[in-house]
């Protein structure tokens, strides 16, 4: 086959991007080579035995068995061979170029989003508190997340290293792509700028996807009696991240954070440090002790901190106390720093 042809051929990108030209090419190849081979290698031309060259030959594989005898043959053999390199090397090309294609499809939040099931989707993004949500969701156990986001508000997929979150991009109203990325999901965020537009993509999801539950993310919580009339709505306000990721997770939390968050506003919360007569005594002695209303203090226990480590909030009660430890408690006033003399001491083994 002349070079000539393999050049064009070769250069012709725009043709050959295509995967249906790759065995078209080699079609073509094998039309003009095997009339060629008639005239200089009349025995290999056989349709048995020219099938199998050809293979063998443009592969570079090569066994050696059936071998031209002609110069005319050889430069054949050789095209051929050259024919294989060009072939081969549009495939890996292409199988490339898809690869590369897939990745920044799903980089752009172009690629669909179908194959997710049980996983959170959060419709909206905001640049401050959207890591922290992320953040949030991911602290004990991380979940498959899907951001849907409208085309203005994000280019790239934020935490592209982060395989378990999935980006779209696309028109938020859009109930086709509503309904790709909630339909299986086991919680929809709806974070939006304005209580108007949460209410409204709010409504729109639970029409597309009634089965999901739904905890729209609102700046003023009274307009959550717009969507009183919708089932397994929980409104919750747009800066409490920690309650908005609670509720996500589990029903009811937020409702939980936030009668704890308001029954203690305007708590005192006290500091009180272990002393040395209290080395072999347990945390669970020294709260019983605390907490009783009979014959203690009455306070409410909530921390216990070891030196310069952050407090341990509800520690185990065989949890050993030390000298010079911090006990963090609730009560009306503080309690005076010899309360703890009157705990029951070990008792010393002789």
């Amino acid at each position: 086959m002349p070079f000539w042809l393999i050049l064009v051929l070769a250069r012709s990108g725009r043709l050959l991007s295509r995967w249906y030209l790759v065995p078209m090419f080699v079609l073509l190849v094998f039309s003009i080579s095997w009339p060629l081979m008639w005239w200089f290698e009349p025995v290999m031309a056989h349709p048995r035995d020219y099938y199998y060259w050809f293979i063998t030959t443009i592969s570079s594989t090569g066994y050696g068995d059936i071998t031209p005898k002609t110069t005319g043959g050889r430069v054949i053999a050789v095209s051929l061979m050259t024919v294989g390199f060009v072939a081969l090397g549009m495939v890996l090309g292409q199988v490339t170029a898809l690869l590369i294609s897939l990745a920044q499809r799903r980089l752009k939040g172009v690629s669909k989003v179908t194959h997710l099931n049980n996983h959170v989707v959060i419709i909206g993004w905001d640049h401050e508190h959207g890591p922290e949500l992320i953040a949030q969701l991911n602290a004990n156990d991380p979940h498959d997340i899907a951001v849907l986001v409208a085309p203005d508000q994000l280019a790239e997929r934020p935490f592209a290293d982060d395989r378990q979150l999935h980006f779209r991009r696309g028109l938020l109203t859009d109930e086709q792509i509503l309904s790709e990325v909630c339909a299986r999901a086991k919680t929809v965020i709806v974070d939006v700028d304005g209580d108007d537009a949460v209410i409204v993509l709010t409504a729109r999801v639970r029409r597309v996807c009634p089965d999901v539950r739904l905890v729209p993310a609102l700046r003023n919580p009274r307009h959550a009696v717009e969507l009183s009339h919708l089932a397994d709505v929980t409104c919750v306000q747009q800066d409490q991240i920690h309650q908005i990721a609670g509720e996500a997770l589990c029903r009811g939390m937020s409702r939980v954070l936030s009668i704890l968050s308001s029954n203690l506003e305007g708590v005192d919360i006290f500091p009180l440090t272990v002393p040395d007569a209290c080395n072999g005594l347990t945390y669970g002695q020294l709260r019983a002790f605390l907490e009783d209303e009979d014959t203690g203090p009455g306070a409410l226990v909530i921390a216990l901190m070891h030196g310069q480590a952050d407090p341990a909030i509800k520690p185990r009660r065989n949890t050993p106390l030390q000298s010079g430890d911090t006990v963090f408690y609730i009560a009306d006033a503080a309690l005076p720093d010899t309360i703890l003399a009157q705990l029951p001491q070990p008792a010393v083994v002789s």
